[in-house]
């Protein structure tokens, strides 16, 4: 077989065609994920390497004698030449700017905070600076992961809804603020934390806020799917350990909601979030059996929401593990006076979808008043009604217009039940909230 551009003089000489098949293969393979590391932003250190060699392989399989000079230099091979070429592309490859962070501060009245993240997908680097009184982070990617933002504070103060709360900021305005290409990435963001109103500014521009509502969140909950990570046991052995400690391990990080050490309690609502669903009957139980204690309502209830953002599609063994009682448990914290909590016990029902939700939440939403835990309420409804037949939907909308509450006008005016299970978080009767200003 002879190939185009080789020559050999017997059969010795000449590149095998197999070879060949194989050389040409890799070489393409190498040159087109150079240029797709390239497209993505990667280092242009690896592209140009994979493509160089690629390039190299190409040549040396139809045994071209591929040679050149540059700058009174002179290569002769495919593979001196692969290396040359790729010499020149770093030579004349711009430097990527050391400063490819951003850096911010936080300031304000601090002294009720015991501890503070700011997460993006994962909390990002920060550190408290107490010469300034302030917290100062750093941004370290170009773009942000997640479309939203939140800061989480736990308190040194003590008592219901005030030990803990979480912010929310829009993460696609932030983005467009801080890191597009025409702002100056050496200007340090400077952002005030006004504890007694629980927002984060910029100037006068709101850049985080406590939710009143699902309503309020930067997207649809449905979105908020970006925190998808778990802890993962490498081998069968260490599985079979995890199964057999899990009963202790869970009880034990129970009790740690309770501790009066503000570290404690964060770690161990960390902890149950990166669980599994086996372990979410065992946290449920925690609740049903102390409804009352904020703290352990607290903890269950964030730890089940993230359990369920960070794993959409374990709804199922979730919600098989919740008793029917449970649910008036959980369309009840929906409805608390704590945002925080009302926030995340919304948010794990309107993803959990589960039909059981929807006569609790028609009850409560029969006798809320405030505007913010009436659509959470009707949030939850028209997603966990989904399933539900015609007629049923009828029944649950005859029954919410029976006797909504006296200042809900949310239910008030809903016209039919086909208008209430289309209703979402963006509808035009709902305020539009306070966000980043651009």
């Amino acid at each position: 077989m002879t190939i185009q551009g080789v020559e050999p003089k017997n059969q010795s000489e000449g590149v095998p065609p197999r070879l060949v098949y194989w050389g040409v293969f890799v070489g393409l393979f190498l040159i087109l994920l150079g240029i797709g590391l390239l497209y993505v932003g990667r280092g242009s250190l690896l592209s140009s390497l994979m493509t160089c060699v690629g390039f190299g392989i190409m040549l040396a399989s139809f045994g071209s004698k591929a040679s050149g000079k540059w700058a009174g230099w002179t290569v002769t091979g495919a593979g001196a030449t692969a290396i040359a070429l790729f010499l020149v592309l770093q030579y004349y490859t711009p430097a990527l700017s050391s400063n490819v962070y951003k850096k911010g501060q936080l300031r304000g009245d601090l002294s009720k905070i015991a501890d503070l993240r700011i997460i993006d997908e994962l909390p990002m680097y920060q550190y408290r600076d107490r010469t300034t009184s302030s917290f100062r982070f750093v941004l370290l990617e170009r773009k942000l992961r997640s479309p939203r933002l939140s800061v989480q504070v736990d308190t040194n103060e003590k008592g219901a809804g005030r030990e803990f709360f979480e912010l929310i900021g829009d993460g696609q305005a932030i983005q467009r603020r801080y890191l597009s290409e025409d702002i100056d990435r050496d200007r340090v963001i400077q952002w005030t934390f006004d504890f007694d109103k629980r927002v984060i500014k910029d100037g006068d521009d709101i850049i985080f806020s406590e939710p009143d509502s699902l309503q309020h969140l930067p997207r649809s909950p449905g979105d908020l799917s970006s925190l998808r990570f778990k802890i993962q046991i490498g081998n069968a052995f260490a599985q079979q350990l995890q199964i057999e400690s899990q009963s202790t391990a869970i009880t034990d990080l129970i009790a740690k909601l309770k501790s009066d050490d503000t570290s404690v309690r964060r770690s161990a609502r960390d902890d149950l979030a990166t669980r599994g669903p086996q372990d979410a009957g065992a946290m449920i139980s925690a609740l049903r059996t102390s409804p009352s204690d904020y703290r352990v309502r607290l903890g269950v209830v964030y730890a089940l929401s993230e359990m369920l953002r960070r794993s959409p599609d374990e709804r199922t063994a979730i919600s098989s593990a919740l008793k029917d009682v449970d649910f008036s448990i959980l369309v009840d914290a929906a409805s608390d006076d704590d945002k925080t909590i009302r926030l995340q016990a919304a948010q794990f029902l309107y993803l959990l979808r589960d039909p059981r939700a929807v006569p609790a939440s028609v009850e409560a939403g029969r006798s809320v008043r405030e505007e913010g835990k009436a659509t959470n309420q009707l949030i939850i409804i028209r997603q966990s009604g989904q399933s539900l037949p015609e007629s049923v939907k009828q029944k649950i909308f005859d029954s919410l217009k029976a006797g909504p509450g006296p200042n809900n006008e949310i239910f008030r005016s809903i016209d039919n039940a086909s208008e209430l299970f289309v209703f979402s978080h963006t509808d035009r009767r709902a305020p539009t909230p306070k966000g980043p200003q651009e």
